[in-house]
Order: structure tokens, then C-alpha cells, then sequence
């Protein structure tokens, strides 16, 4: 139990008569802010300008209509984010206040996991956004990347927090965000501010890169053919059906491209990678000095992982569960329809994280080319095969057997060595983010209280 002891001045002040508020550690850092030396304190609506559009009825695409892609909050923290949806340019009211702008910061503003951000880039411009994310916009560079420094900082994310509404989900808002007073720090500002911007600009390039890569990689191999809407059905002989009764199985569309790249060439995953998934395990969570992180499906596709948490050694043999660089992973669970299979390509600075046992590793063989695993299980004519054999009665599975029977294209080194780039660009720009964040962060440790 926290207790602590508020003047009743301040319970005027604030409107506030919630514990979760006044015991909150932005109570404490706001004080200690104010104590540092060589340090301005600017209110960020001051310097930025801060906003976010009105809610909207989205009205999707028709077939063959002019449309936008669209994107959910959360999938600006990916990689390489790509669209949930497709909106209608015609009929969409107010399209343009949704449009992501390259150069804003786009604050998470609701949910448990709300407080981290991101910065748009020209990549993300192409997509519209939801409207359950606060967008700052900063005109001045060195302060735009300083502030996207300092929000990520853990005592950003306490500010960010600390004033939080809401009777069933926790939310922020426009106004609250635009009061946070943010400590220019002077000495290491500019050097905080240009390791930001040169990480952006990194992942900007590798993002833009690994889009372009994946898609011409896949334009060298036969299309998915296009049928029939499924509901008209289609027959299959029984000695076909392999102990599967599933419909999308026995997909024609899959055993056509299944077809197609045998004939180009391609090659069985097994042949090429050994697959595994480690077994379930005792979990226990820890802070970050007291074990080592441990992401799931979702969070091997973000940059930023959100809510990463930490696992103690208790749990389980580290050995069995870590992530090796060059490895390619992805979730293996979950619905077929959505992320399942979405792979991530495991560089230097993801080199020893541990992942869960929802999460399939494919580790290539010697002599693999471990980009072009890649982009083999990110291209539309792999993650038909695999979609399809997913199965389960709750959630969909893949299994490593199953998995191991997919077709994937023919080796392309030149392509592959391309997408490694990207990924080791990725892992650079993160461990850019990481040196300014952890400067801020040294400077300000003495003056604000542990939390």
C-alpha cells in the first residue's frame, strides 16, 4: 500500500480527489525536475502544438474504389507497419485531419499500455491513423528530437502517467499532454537531440529500403492466383485430405502457388532451416536488473516493444528460449487473418532476448542466407501456406512439422544480403535511441527521487 499526505490546497488545485493521482510518482518528479541545475523547464504546449482530430466513422474501401491505407495506434510502433484496413478517399468524412504527417510525434493516449510514442516518418505518412493518438508537431528540429528523447526516458513515461482519467480504460488528453513541462538539459540537449534524429533517419531509410526489397522480391515469383469467392466452394478427393478436415488447407489457391514455386524452383523450409517452438514454462517476472527480456509474437515486430517485460532465470533454461542473431521468428499463434506469421528478422541488438513459447524460431541452415529467409516468410506467396496450415480450436497454430512442408521461393542472395542491411539498420538506429534516452536519464537521476 502507497500512503502519502496531500495538502487540502492541492486537492483544490488539482480537482482531484483519486489515490491513483496523489500518490502517482509524477507527484514527486514534478518537484525534483525543478531542482536540476542548467536545465530549462518549457510547458510543452508552449513549443508544440498539440492535437488530436475528433472521432471517426471509417468507411472502408469498396473493391476497385481509390482508397488509403489504414493504420490501429499501436501499429506505428512496428518495424515495418502495414495496413489494417483500407479507407475510402471518397467517403471517408474529414480524411485529412487522420493523415500522418512525416516529422510529427505520435502519442499513445489510452489503454493499460498507454505513454509510449514514436516519430512519424515518410514511411508512415502514407497511412491514415486512428484517432486514439495524440500528434505533436514541433517546428524546431533539435527540440523535436530532444522532446521524443525525454518522452521515452522512464521519467517522461511517470509524467506522461500521472494524470491519468478514465472509469473503465485509462486515457490522456490534449490538454494534459500540452501541460507537461519538459527539462531542457543543456549540456547534452543538442547531442541528445542529434543521436534521435540520426537513429530516425536510419530507421527511416532501412524501412523504406526493406518495403521496396520485400516487394520486388516478390514480384519475381508467380502470383497468387485469383479465384472465385470462396463460398462457391470447390471439391477435393479424400485421399487428399492428410488427416485435415479444415477448409483453408485444402485451399486451391495455396496448392496452386504451393505448385508454382515448386516449378520456379523453391525449396521445403526443412530443407533449408530447422524449426522449434521451446515448451510451456513457470513464468516469473522481474525488473530489468533482475532478468533478461522476453517478447511475444507481437512484440518481435516493434521497434519499441511495448510492455516488454523481464524474466528471472527460475522460470527456465535461458538457453532454450534465446533469440540468436540471423535467426527469423515470428508469432505462431493467434488468428490467421492477422499477425500470425509475420516474421521478424532477430539482428544484434535482439541477439540474446528471450522469446516465449507462442513464438517460432527458424534457425537457417549453414550456407543460408539468412536475409533471404526473410523475405521468403514476408512475401504474400509464403504467408498464404502458412496461414493455411494453421489450425486449433480456439486460436490458430503453427506447428513446426506443418510449418516445415512449406514451399518458400528460390534463394535470392543479392535480395537477401539487402534485407540483413535493413535489419542490422534497425538495430543501429535502436541502439542509437537507447545512448541519447540513457543521457537524459543519467543527468536527471540525481536530482529525481528512485522509483
Amino acid at each position: 500500500m502507497i500512503v502519502t499526505s496531500t495538502k487540502a490546497g492541492e486537492l483544490l488545485a488539482s480537482g482531484r480527489l483519486d489515490a491513483k493521482y496523489h500518490t502517482a510518482p509524477a507527484m514527486m518528479i514534478r518537484g525534483a525536475l525543478a531542482g536540476l541545475a542548467d536545465v530549462e523547464l518549457r510547458m510543452l504546449g508552449d513549443y508544440a502544438s498539440v492535437r488530436a482530430p475528433g472521432r471517426f466513422k471509417r468507411t472502408y474501401a469498396a473493391a476497385g474504389e481509390e482508397f488509403i491505407s489504414y493504420l490501429r495506434p499501436y501499429d506505428v510502433f512496428d518495424y515495418l507497419p502495414f495496413e489494417a484496413d483500407r479507407l475510402s478517399r471518397a467517403r471517408t468524412e474529414n480524411l485529412d485531419d487522420y493523415l500522418i504527417k512525416a516529422g510529427d510525434l505520435l502519442q499513445s493516449c489510452s489503454g493499460r499500455n498507454l505513454g509510449p510514442l514514436t516519430i512519424a516518418d515518410d514511411h508512415l505518412a502514407k497511412f491514415a491513423l486512428s484517432h486514439d493518438m495524440i500528434r505533436l508537431s514541433i517546428d524546431d528540429h533539435v527540440d523535436r528530437f530532444y522532446t521524443l528523447a525525454f518522452l521515452r526516458t522512464s521519467t517522461g513515461q511517470h509524467l506522461l502517467r500521472g494524470d491519468l482519467s478514465g472509469s473503465v480504460i485509462d486515457h490522456i488528453t490534449v490538454e494534459q499532454v500540452a501541460a507537461i513541462s519538459v527539462p531542457f538539459i543543456r549540456p547534452v540537449q543538442r547531442e541528445v537531440s542529434n543521436l534521435m534524429r540520426n537513429a530516425t533517419e536510419l530507421r527511416e531509410r532501412a524501412r523504406i529500403r526493406l518495403d521496396q526489397v520485400t516487394r520486388d522480391f516478390a514480384a519475381t515469383l508467380p502470383k497468387p492466383p485469383v479465384r472465385e469467392r470462396r463460398a462457391a466452394g470447390w471439391t477435393h478427393n479424400a485421399a487428399g485430405l492428410n488427416g485435415r478436415l479444415d477448409a483453408a488447407f485444402h485451399d486451391p489457391a495455396v496448392a496452386d502457388i504451393r505448385a508454382a514455386l515448386k516449378d520456379a524452383g523453391g525449396v521445403r523450409v526443412r530443407d533449408v532451416a530447422e524449426s522449434f517452438i521451446p515448451g510451456r514454462y513457470r513464468r516469473y517476472y522481474v525488473d530489468a536488473d533482475h532478468g533478461r527480456p522476453i517478447v511475444s509474437g507481437r512484440q518481435l515486430l516493434q521497434s519499441l516493444p511495448i510492455n516488454l517485460k523481464y524474466i528471472a532465470a527460475r522460470s527456465f533454461d535461458y538457453s532454450a528460449y534465446e533469440l540468436t542473431e540471423g535467426m527469423i521468428a515470428f508469432g505462431a499463434e493467434g488468428r490467421a487473418e492477422e499477425r500470425i506469421a509475420q516474421p521478424a528478422f532477430i539482428a544484434s541488438d535482439r541477439a540474446g532476448w528471450l522469446a516465449n513459447n507462442h513464438v517460432m524460431r527458424v534457425q537457417p541452415n549453414p550456407g543460408v542466407n539468412p536475409g533471404w529467409l526473410y523475405l521468403a516468410f514476408a512475401v504474400p506467396q509464403v504467408q498464404i501456406q502458412v496461414k493455411a496450415c494453421s489450425a486449433g480450436s480456439v486460436v490458430d497454430a503453427v506447428s513446426p512439422s506443418d510449418l516445415g512442408e512449406v514451399i518458400l521461393p528460390p534463394m535470392d542472395n543479392t535480395l537477401g544480403d539487402a534485407a540483413t542491411e535493413c535489419w542490422k539498420d534497425f538495430a543501429k538506429a535502436s541502439e542509437a535511441e537507447s545512448r541519447a534516452i540513457e543521457m537524459i536519464e543519467a543527468e536527471i537521476a540525481i536530482a529525481t527521487p528512485k522509483i
